[in-house]
């Protein structure tokens, strides 16, 4: 394609998709789930029951049985289970004459994974003859997941015969090929016009599929082309952001103003995150974008403040002169998420003992903020400060210990701070539950690879507790265990069908925080477990009086880290995974988890469009009312729980 056809595609794009016809799919979910029925027959809950538990059989079963309520809900439990074994009758499921059926086929041999001449020409043949809108997304998505290079350029080959509606399926699929590094050059025209879709999840998805090659030529789009996209874009568009990512990578001196300019103007906080974390090249070298990274830590939007500390903080040593990084902590002390961002550009300046005084709390913000910056303090204090964090209760024990790993890593601390922690290591092991997600976790495994590594060290305590600890990932940093595990973890916890029943199939949770309440509308029909789960410990009270304890600007808010007696945190019994069509959007709830079949009671909401969630983890519902309200939760707000009747 030349230069100048390429272009006049751009602008055609761009009016095309201001006047093309923006379609939705239903506000619950992109597609049917398990039929509504299964909360009220005994037979399509055991179906359900089956999957959760892995059983094949009676699910193998179901999927040839006459009624097609039996079939839909096997074809569903499996998008979850994902027994390759039964990749040749979800093919056939593909034919079925029940759209649920068909809908979770098609996504379940996405989740299997199956790359054979089978499973793909039977999506391309499904789709060739499927007229529900929604199962042709999840068709041409699983195309995306299993396909191969020459199956993206027979997928491009037949774009031009696809559907108006079909745009969104075709987006997904171009990122799932790009995520499994899988491009072609001949996707240019297709993106280009993606990006300008009017529909906004459209758009953004295309913007995220150029994002997954680290130069949009793979794709067959020049940085120039790039531009032209972005300087379309109107001010209130999410789908900016990925395209500032993109031009970020390129980082050439003319991107600059641009990202200014959206950091400034930009109409929705993500989009300004955006910018801000796209002008992170040009901090230091441009005195400009360094004014304006500074101008935005006043920033109402506490993540577009946070965001521009941490992009300030990572530049610090490139940044001479005018900057007093002392001055800036202590001008944001008020707000402590965006000071403890800047923290670590006061390592090795004569403000460093700021660090320090925080972190020991000798100041008004909580000491904790101040904990992952002493990982880059040469300070000796800074190792007895962690070492004492790491006696604190669970959560202090989690973010000392991730501080302590990156400490170690750096070699900031004593000749003897791994054989102070190894000696106190084993008996912290039990705050860290069977359940708790990889984010936990990740903090004590690198820790743990640092003592088991060290030869100079006895760790033969904490290796052999780590080894018999009910956390998979625990196990598996010390390679003690090579078999299955589930024998290890708590009991799992049971589907209240009961309570389902009663609740109804759109059960309402009002998360009453700080800044005001925002409603979440959960859905059993895509998850029964994890919802008759979270409405259990709503009403229980155990989810309220928590902190959002991650808060991760333009990615997620994450809750629901309780006590039990036993010590851990969350649940006494844990939760299968629930896997389904369900995307991850602004504002979708989903469950946290360290791996397959690891969810407890943590969920997290997101910011933004997430596709490298879908599929990997279960969304349970979305919020309906007062989104902004979630965008404005910050690190460690408080939030109460209240089933709504």
């Amino acid at each position: 394609m030349t230069r100048k056809s390429l272009a006049s595609l751009l602008a055609t794009a761009v009016v095309l998709g201001a006047c093309e016809p923006q379609a939705r799919a239903d506000t619950r979910a992109d597609g049917p789930g398990y039929p509504p029925e299964i909360l009220t027959r005994q037979d399509l809950q055991s179906l359900v029951e089956a999957g959760l538990d892995r059983r094949v059989e009676p699910l193998a079963q179901a999927l040839g049985s006459a009624d097609p309520l039996m079939r839909a809900t096997a074809s569903c439990a499996l998008a979850s289970f994902q027994p390759h074994a039964l990749g040749g009758e979800l093919e056939k499921r593909l034919q079925d004459d029940d759209t649920r059926a068909r809908h979770c086929a098609a996504f379940a041999i996405g989740q299997l994974g199956l790359h054979g001449e089978s499973s793909i020409g039977a999506l391309f043949g499904a789709l060739s003859a499927e007229s529900n809108q929604a199962v042709r997304t999840a068709l041409l998505e699983a195309i995306g997941k299993v396909g191969t290079g020459e199956d993206l350029a027979q997928l491009l080959g037949m774009a031009h015969s696809l559907r108006p509606t079909d745009d969104h399926g075709l987006a997904l699929a171009l990122y799932h090929f790009g995520r499994r590094r899988i491009t072609h050059p001949d996707a240019a025209p297709h993106i280009a016009r993606l990006a300008a879709a009017q529909d906004e999840r459209t758009a953004h998805i295309a913007g995220l599929a150029l994002g997954t090659s680290r130069d949009p030529v793979d794709w067959g789009l020049s940085a120039r082309d790039v531009r032209g996209l972005l300087d379309a874009t109107p001010w209130d568009r999410r789908s900016a952001g990925p395209l500032l990512s993109v031009l970020a990578r390129v980082a050439a001196p003319e991107d600059a103003a641009r990202a200014r300019s959206w950091l400034e103007r930009a109409k929705h906080w993500t989009v300004a995150a955006a910018a801000a974390r796209a002008l992170g090249p040009y901090a230091g070298s441009d005195s400009l974008s360094t004014a304006a990274l500074i101008r935005a830590l006043d920033d109402t939007s506490p993540h577009i403040a946070t965001t521009a500390a941490q992009v300030l903080a990572s530049r610090a040593s490139g940044i001479h002169g005018a900057v007093s990084w002392e001055g800036l902590v202590r001008s944001t002390m008020d707000r402590p998420a965006v000071a403890a961002a800047l923290l670590p550009a006061l390592v090795g300046t004569p403000g460093e003992s700021l660090v320090l005084t925080w972190a020991d709390g000798r100041s008004n913000a909580p000491a904790f903020y101040a904990w992952p910056a002493l990982a880059r303090t040469r300070l000796p204090e800074a190792d007895d400060l962690l070492l004492r964090a790491l006696q604190g209760d669970r959560r202090r024990a989690y973010i000392a210990a991730a501080a302590l790993a990156d400490r170690l890593e750096a070699g900031n601390g004593a000749e003897s701070l791994r054989a102070r922690v190894a000696r106190i290591l084993p008996e912290r092991l039990g705050l860290w539950g069977p359940h708790a997600p990889a984010s936990d976790v990740r903090g004590l495994t690198r820790l743990l690879a640092h003592i088991a590594r060290d030869a100079s060290l006895d760790a033969t305590a904490v290796v052999r507790a780590a080894s018999r600890h009910a956390h998979p990932l625990i196990r598996e940093a010390v390679r003690q265990l090579q078999t299955d595990t589930d024998d290890m973890l708590l009991p799992r916890r049971p589907v209240d069908w009961t309570l389902l029943a009663q609740s109804g199939t759109r059960p309402r949770l009002e998360m009453r925080t700080t800044h005001g309440a925002f409603v979440v509308e959960l859905d059993p029909l895509v998850a029964p477990l994890a919802v008759s789960a979270l409405l259990d410990d709503a009403r229980s009270g155990r989810l309220s009086g928590l902190a959002f304890h991650r808060v991760e600007p333009d990615f997620i808010l994450q809750s629901g880290d309780f006590d039990n007696p036993d010590g851990y945190g969350g649940p006494a019994s844990g939760l299968h995974s629930e896997l389904s069509t369900l995307r991850f959007e602004p504002g979708v709830m989903g469950m946290a988890s360290a791996g397959r079949d690891t969810e407890g009671s943590q969920y997290f909401i997101t910011h933004n469009y997430a596709p490298s969630l879908d599929g990997r983890y279960g969304a349970v519902g979305r919020i309906v009312r007062g989104a902004e309200i979630a965008d404005a939760v910050g690190l460690n707000d408080p939030v109460r729980v209240v089933v709504l009747p």
